[in-house]
């Protein structure tokens, strides 16, 4: 896949990998490249970065952009380059830190890809415990071990619990070891 990618880029490639996943973590072109310019016809940012992931998403482990990722942002900056976020989802649930970045830009190259795919994934996302009791054990676990105050790095806060609330608790799969 990636000497696919060598071939079709214009430009020079560049790769970091993870250790952890064995996949890549960041891809980007030299300076004035394109990553993807056979979609250079792209209408949009989104669809371009959306045709790279479905080319080459699978350096980074992703196998199935369309059920795998779901986009979460999309922001143009100062200098007219655009940041497409996408988020990693199994089964319906958000992966932790599982996140990938796609920059273009201000003449629509696509300069870049970063991020974190968590590969392989085979788990039950059913919670172990209902949202009260994860909200429960999570106000104890506050209780329990107090944060620093900070005015007296030395001295813990006084808690009362009466004063704490659990206000949302997600699920999510979080890999060990990332």
């Amino acid at each position: 896949l990636l000497k696919d990618l060598e071939e079709n880029a214009r430009g020079s490639v560049a790769l970091s990998v993870r250790q952890s996943t064995g996949m890549a973590t960041f891809v980007r072109i030299s300076q004035g490249g394109d990553l993807h310019p056979a979609a250079s016809q792209a209408r949009s940012t989104q669809g371009k970065a959306g045709g790279f992931l479905d080319q080459y998403g699978g350096l980074f482990g992703v196998s199935s952009p369309a059920s795998e990722l779901t986009q979460v942002s999309s922001a143009t900056d100062q200098f007219g380059a655009t940041h497409v976020s996408y988020q990693q989802i199994y089964n319906g649930v958000p992966v932790f830190a599982g996140i990938l970045r796609l920059h273009t830009d201000a003449e629509g190259n696509l300069t870049a890809a970063n991020g974190t795919f968590i590969p392989d994934l085979a788990l039950d996302t059913t919670p172990a415990l209902s949202q009260d009791q994860a909200g429960a054990r999570a106000l104890e676990a506050v209780l329990a071990n107090p944060p620093a105050d900070d005015n007296n790095t030395d001295a813990l806060l006084s808690l009362d619990a009466a004063d704490l609330s659990a206000k949302d608790n997600t699920l999510y799969v979080y890999r060990d070891g990332l």
